[in-house]
C-alpha cells in the first residue's frame, strides 16, 4: 500500500487529484459526519465541500454518501435536508444504516461493494474519503493493513492507494486538527513503514526429527 502523509486539506487534495486520470471519471464515496458536514451545531468542512465540488461538476463521475446514521424515517428526513441545505443535494445514492447493522465498518464495506456492482460502467478509480478507517477499509483490509494504519497520526490527511482505489483518510476530529502546531509550508511526504512478518514457531517434533536427520 502507497501511503502519502499532508498537513493541511488543500496539499492532501491536491495530491488526490493529480492521481485521478483524466480520462477515466471515478466513483466517489465520501463520509458524511466529521468529514463534509461538522459537528453541533453543523457547519460546513469547507476544502471537503469543494473536492465534492469538483467532483459534481465532472461528466460521468458518479458520487455517493453512505453515512453511520440509522436509518429511521425521521434520520433520512434529517439527512437529506443536511445535504440540501448544505449545497449537496446532488448524488447517485444515500444510504444510512439500518438499525440491524452492528458493525459499521462491514455495514460500509457492503454498501461500497454493492455501488461498484451496479456502476453502468467499469471504473478505474475508485475513491473512499472519511475521517475513520471505516471509511476506507473492509474489516478484513483493516486487519490485513494493521500495522501500517496504527502508526498513523490522528491529525494528518493521508492518502492510501492500493491498485485502483484511492482514499482520503481525514483527521478523526477536526477540533484535533486545529489544536496541531504544524509549520507552514511543510510539504506532503511519502510514509514507509515497515511491517514484521510472524514465524511460525515451530513444534519440538519438528526439532527432533530436524537434529536426527543430521545424524
Amino acid at each position: 500500500m502507497k501511503i502519502l502523509e499532508c498537513h493541511y486539506p488543500e496539499q492532501a487534495i491536491a495530491e488526490l487529484l493529480r492521481l485521478i486520470p483524466s480520462y477515466s471519471p471515478p466513483t466517489v464515496v465520501f463520509d458524511i459526519d466529521d468529514t463534509v458536514i461538522e459537528g453541533e451545531p453543523q457547519k460546513l468542512i469547507k476544502p471537503l465541500f469543494n473536492l465534492y465540488l469538483h467532483f459534481r461538476s465532472m461528466p460521468k463521475a458518479r458520487i455517493y454518501f453512505i453515512t453511520a446514521r440509522e436509518s429511521s424515517d425521521v434520520n433520512v428526513r434529517y439527512t437529506i435536508q443536511d445535504l440540501a441545505r448544505f449545497n449537496m443535494g446532488s448524488y447517485h445514492g444515500l444510504f444510512l444504516r439500518p438499525a440491524t447493522e452492528y458493525d459499521l465498518g462491514a455495514f460500509k464495506a457492503k454498501r461500497r461493494n454493492y455501488i461498484n456492482r451496479k456502476s453502468p460502467v467499469k471504473r478505474k478509480i475508485n475513491i473512499n474519503i472519511g475521517n475513520r478507517w471505516s471509511d476506507l477499509f473492509s474489516p478484513a483490509e483493516e486487519k490485513r493493513y494493521a500495522q501500517q494504519l496504527q502508526r498513523l497520526k490522528v491529525t494528518r490527511f493521508y492518502i492510501l492507494q492500493t491498485g485502483k482505489i484511492l482514499r482520503l483518510k481525514l483527521p478523526t476530529l477536526w477540533a484535533d486538527k486545529r489544536r496541531a502546531k504544524v509549520r507552514k509550508g511543510k510539504p506532503c511526504k511519502i510514509v514507509k513503514i515497515k511491517t514484521k512478518t510472524l514465524k511460525k514457531k515451530r513444534s519440538p517434533h519438528h526439532a527432533k526429527r530436524t537434529k536426527r536427520s543430521r545424524h
